[in-house]
């Protein structure tokens, strides 16, 4: 339980491991957010937690049709990473526990009641063509799809928005998703205010000025 601390002062927050600690403002802001997020998520049923040898050919056994069947392999899974350059409508999230017990996986959101890793399942439909350079084969314009995010700066933003309302009674947020090449396959990826209206498919750019 929280204390007040003198006038000036932090206030004293008892930590998951029992130990008490003074948090900043900012600190208190990501704890909070933490809680907000742990108390919120579910489990994914298909995220097992285990990979399987077969996991790479199933959507191809899978398939319905031989046109599904023959574009089966080259659906990614989709993620911020693969989608990048993407104009979107996002519909909403849910947030979710992770079952992977990786020690590879790196993310900074984690409950701090059951120690577990949380990610989100974004809802969303691209609003035109932008990121078809990807060399993964994307959604369709217009087609509804869902990509799995546990990008620090893109969560924040989308919790942000959850906490505000911005998806309550079927609200939408349009965005495109930025990256930054780091170097050795790494990147960083965020959300971006759309600059421009989209039209005919395309973003319409604004015209240079002639000086």
């Amino acid at each position: 339980m929280a204390t007040k601390g003198k006038a000036g002062t932090p206030e004293t927050v008892s930590t998951v491991e029992g130990k008490t600690a003074e948090l900043r403002p900012a600190q208190r802001a990501v704890m909070d957010m933490l809680r907000k997020m742990e108390q919120a998520a579910t489990v994914d049923a298909g995220d097992s937690g285990q990979a399987f040898a077969g996991d790479d050919i199933a959507s191809i056994l899978l398939a319905e049709t031989e046109e599904q069947m023959w574009e089966s392999d080259e659906l990614p899974g989709f993620n911020a990473k693969v989608i990048s350059g993407c104009e979107l409508e996002i519909h909403g999230f849910e947030i979710k526990f992770s079952n992977s017990v990786s020690q590879e996986i790196s993310t900074m959101f984690i409950g701090p009641e059951t120690g577990r890793k949380m990610y989100l399942l974004v809802h969303s439909a691209r609003l035109n063509r932008a990121g078809n350079e990807q060399k993964y084969k994307l959604p369709e314009v217009g087609e509804e799809f869902v990509w799995n995010t546990s990008a620090r700066y893109i969560v924040g933003k989308l919790f942000w928005m959850w906490q505000h309302g911005y998806f309550a009674n079927g609200g939408t947020v349009k965005c495109r998703i930025q990256g930054t090449d780091l170097g050795d396959g790494k990147s960083v990826e965020k959300l971006k205010e759309l600059s421009a209206p989209t039209v005919g498919g395309v973003t319409e750019q604004a015209s240079e000025p002639p000086f």
